[in-house]
């Protein structure tokens, strides 16, 4: 390790992903994100403080940011079928692409 120090600085698409989250999420916000992805996210958003009930959908919340992974056919719809609330709550079609950070992108949505 101590000769590949550069492996060490680099960021993968699921930290830097949640890294941006972390800068935007409020207190009331959900995330949503399916496989292959959730582990890695769930493990660097407990590192970098982000608390578990951030990812549980049946605690109240006034937006939705959904992590979308389209290398596995993924859209903000199927990853709300998949792991979100009930589709009524949410405004898919108010999906609003924040950003995307290497195979991941984030998605803001708003609640109905």
């Amino acid at each position: 390790a101590p000769q590949l120090p550069w492996l060490w600085t680099e960021r993968g698409s699921e930290e830097t992903t949640v890294l941006f989250v972390k800068g935007q999420l409020q207190d009331k916000d959900l995330i949503i994100v399916s496989p292959p992805d959730d582990a890695v996210v769930w493990y660097y958003s407990e590192l970098y403080g982000i608390k578990n009930s951030q990812f549980d959908s049946r605690i109240a919340f006034d937006r939705a940011l959904v992590l979308v992974d389209p290398a596995e056919d993924q859209t903000p719809a199927s990853v709300i079928a998949d792991r979100g609330p009930d589709q009524a709550v949410l405004d898919v079609e108010s999906a609003r692409l924040l950003g995307e950070f290497g195979k991941l992108q984030v998605y803001d949505v708003s609640c109905e």
